[in-house]
């Protein structure tokens, strides 16, 4: 019995001691000096889901003005797993943590899966670094988050942005090729253009056709100032690298042209 109270006890002791090093940890936090900032939360990303305790602190630092602090939080609280996804909800909802937290469901992966739409909705702000975090954010959740962006391809706001940021999803975003196929035949919007570069990452069969058709359309603008859809869409025929006998003849006239 007693060789067994170690085997017992160490672990509960430990699990003890890293809730007191989360705690401590957190409320070094709100300290003034930024380096002191900075080294909390990344040794709280070391405690990984032992440091569950600290969510709300991390949280509130993804607004800190210092930006190494907030990207130290927000890798932190994807670390963390599980316990940080409701808590990182509600930051996506606030004006001043929204991109970091969309740092954080990188991290989370498909733990965030039911957080999709808040990410997607970042492509609303129309910076840089918003859309970063959701392109950095899509592929970490991954195949959980398709029917959300499935939805989301139907809004003409936004849609161009999105299928840009799901190009790093590639082979993932096979469900989306039905929905790029009509995207990519649309008129007087920008979609077409996203979802022609789309298609080429995502690499599926059914698309050559299409991509084709549009090369085709656009063929007398199809240079570094003319039709931006074409342009994509040739490019895509050429990762994709199928059908030769339909995209040789086809590249022939475009550098005729």
């Amino acid at each position: 019995m007693r060789r067994l109270l170690p085997i017992v006890v160490l672990p509960l002791l430990g699990a003890v001691l890293h809730a007191q090093s989360a705690g401590e940890l957190a409320t070094e936090l709100k300290s003034k000096e930024r380096a002191d900032r900075i080294r909390a939360a990344n040794e709280l990303g070391k405690l990984g889901p032992g440091a569950a305790a600290a969510v709300g602190a991390l949280a509130q630092a993804l607004a800190d003005e210092v930006p190494e602090v907030r990207n130290a939080a927000a890798d932190a609280l994807g670390k963390i797993g599980k316990a940080a996804v409701a808590t990182v909800g509600k930051a996506l909802a606030d004006r001043d943590r929204k991109v970091a937290a969309a740092r954080a469901v990188a991290g989370l992966g498909p733990h965030a899966a039911s957080l999709t739409p808040a990410v997607v909705d970042l492509l609303r702000v129309g910076t840089l670094e918003a859309n970063e975090a959701v392109r950095r954010a899509l592929p970490a959740i991954g195949e959980p988050a398709m029917p959300h962006l499935l939805k989301a391809l139907d809004d003409n706001a936004i849609n161009m942005q999105l299928c840009e940021a799901m190009v790093p999803m590639g082979p993932t975003a096979k469900p989306a090729v039905e929905t790029l196929l009509k995207l990519l035949a649309k008129r007087g919007v920008r979609a077409p253009e996203g979802a022609a570069q789309l298609l080429g990452a995502i690499g599926d069969p059914r698309a050559v056709p299409a991509l084709a058709a549009a090369v085709e359309r656009g063929l007398p603008k199809v240079d570094s100032l003319g039709d931006a859809t074409a342009e994509k869409a040739m490019g895509s025929l050429g990762q994709l690298k199928l059908e030769p006998k339909r995209v040789v003849p086809l590249c022939v006239r475009v550098l005729e042209n």
